[in-house]
């Protein structure tokens, strides 16, 4: 069981990456609270999402392909099966 999330996001140059990760967070958290009506309940402090993040930006010489063939690799392909949350 995974306990991350990787995205591959772009955003404009007045976002920051904070403000951007905090609507993220706050966007998601409250559609599956939403959608999975008793989760808050068992969550310690009803909070979905830890405080911490990590973020990581890519110049010349990395494409797009690279970042993503990256993610890829990551997922555990035996969950293929498993219900999507948001589909």
């Amino acid at each position: 069981m995974h306990d991350h999330v990787h995205m591959f996001v772009s955003a404009v140059p007045n976002v920051s990456p904070a403000q951007l990760i905090q609507v993220v967070k706050s966007i998601t958290a409250r559609k599956i609270f939403e959608r999975f009506l008793g989760i808050k309940r068992i969550l310690w402090g009803g909070a979905l999402w830890e405080r911490g993040y990590f973020v990581m930006s890519f110049g010349t010489g990395t494409t797009d392909e690279t970042i993503r063939k990256y993610i890829n690799e990551q997922r555990d392909h035996s969950a293929n099966d498993k219900p999507n949350l948001f589909g």
